[in-house]
């Protein structure tokens, strides 16, 4: 099977683990679910400065589109997260 990895991305991310920073960068992460959300501070230079890089769309993203799909994706793991709990409280009762 082929990896599809962003090397950018890895190599800041494994440099502040290999630096025991990880639980540093889980916790400054801590909350951060949208791009238009300030980087908190506590993040490792290299890592702070690869979000802000990538935090941008490109030119031909079409935001209208990736919001409909995001809620498209929400609607159906809401609904597959609600059947999956309810068999499994059907199955302990």
């Amino acid at each position: 099977m082929k990896r599809i990895a962003d090397p950018e991305c890895d190599e800041a991310v494994t440099e502040a683990f290999e630096r025991g920073q990880g639980a540093a960068v889980n916790e400054a992460l801590k909350g951060w679910k949208t791009n238009g959300q300030a980087i908190r501070d506590g993040l490792p230079a290299k890592l702070r400065d690869f979000l802000e890089t990538t935090r941008q769309l490109p030119a031909w993203a079409d935001p209208k589109a990736l919001a409909a799909g995001h809620r498209f994706g929400m609607a159906h793991a809401q609904r597959k997260r609600s059947r999956t709990s309810t068999s499994a409280g059907s199955a302990a009762t």
